[in-house]
């Protein structure tokens, strides 16, 4: 198999990758210009993503700088959910890893997407019939191999994430608020971007964090223009992000231009997935091998500064014009 870096380059070539030509260096928010930092038409790829400073982008006021987000971390290489996998997106230069959480019986938060076990472990059943020491005997499986990865509590990927990349946390049962204690105890409430699907519900438990936690990043999922619209006027607190999560055959196009300037008004960012079914209106992963990585480029052209992908290689290159790992932060 080619390296990395040779197999993103010569994929980027094939289905229309950007060329270097069109990236010109830029200056940074606080004036000073950085070697690093590239515009790709117009529009800056935010040069880092050391935590401190991707936090920083995701509360300022926006000028639509792209982060990249790695959907279960960068699974091509790696089990999805695993360590290995939250720190070779990060070493890819991804700007923030999502993660899937689960709690098992006895109530320890681990690292899972589906309700049962059997799509990416040595095991079978529903979560909650597994205590951590019995998923913990378990294994990761990529693919068809087995690997010696074990499955992953919320403490592990935190630590993993520490001073390398934020997590943005997923939590499918339980807490959130629980999920945030035990972020607080290890002093990595930082390193966190929580979310919550937006209903009064969620408003209230989000007020509540914010006043136990002043500066904690929650973004609300709204999948309409009324849940968009709650979300925006429930508070007056700074934005942020808001994850637009409306159906593809909808035809979402203008929605999401909507959105994104009135969460940039807010000073947030909108949250765009290129996942899965997104596919149907030609801005997913799956339109890569068709599109090319104009894909990603047409989502930040509709204003989503932020981007969840299964290829987060492929998304770096069409962002920044560059092989990514000479956007690494000295890693």
């Amino acid at each position: 198999m080619w390296p990395s870096s040779i197999w993103i380059l010569a994929l980027a070539a094939i289905i229309g990758g950007v060329s270097c030509a069109h990236v010109r260096s830029g200056t940074s928010n606080t004036g000073s210009t950085s070697s690093h930092t590239q515009r790709v038409d117009g529009k800056a790829i935010v040069p880092t993503n050391d935590p401190s400073h991707v936090r920083a982008m995701l509360n300022s006021a926006p000028d639509r700088d792209t982060l990249i987000v790695a959907h279960r971390g960068f699974h091509r290489d790696h089990p999805e959910n695993s360590i290995p996998a939250i720190i070779a997106a990060a070493e890819l230069g991804a700007h923030i890893v999502e993660v899937d959480v689960h709690r098992t019986n006895d109530g320890h938060f681990v690292l899972m997407h589906d309700w049962n076990v059997g799509r990416t472990t040595t095991g079978w059943g529903e979560m909650d019939e597994f205590s951590l020491a019995e998923i913990r005997e378990l294994r990761l499986v990529h693919g068809i191999r087995v690997t010696s990865e074990r499955v992953p509590t919320v403490e592990e990927a935190l630590q993993a994430a520490r001073g390398r990349i934020i997590l943005n946390l997923d939590i499918k049962d339980g807490s959130i608020a629980e999920a945030a204690e035990i972020a607080g105890q290890l002093g990595l409430l930082d390193h966190c971007l929580f979310k919550l699907e937006w209903t009064p519900t969620a408003r209230d438990i989000a007020a509540g964090m914010h006043e136990r936690w002043p500066g904690i990043m929650i973004m609300p999922i709204v999948r309409s223009r009324a849940q968009l619209d709650a979300a925006l006027g429930d508070t007056d607190r700074a934005v942020s992000a808001i994850e637009l999560a409306v159906s593809p055959v909808d035809n979402p196009t203008a929605l999401i231009t909507e959105a994104a300037d009135r969460t940039e008004q807010r000073g947030g960012r909108l949250w765009c997935n290129a996942l899965g079914d997104w596919s149907i209106s030609g801005l997913g992963d799956y339109n890569t091998p068709s599109e090319g990585l104009r894909v990603y480029q047409r989502l930040r052209a509709l204003g989503c500064s932020i981007i969840q992908t299964d290829l987060p290689e492929l998304a770096l290159v069409a962002l920044t014009g560059r092989e990514n790992r000479e956007q690494r932060n000295g890693r």
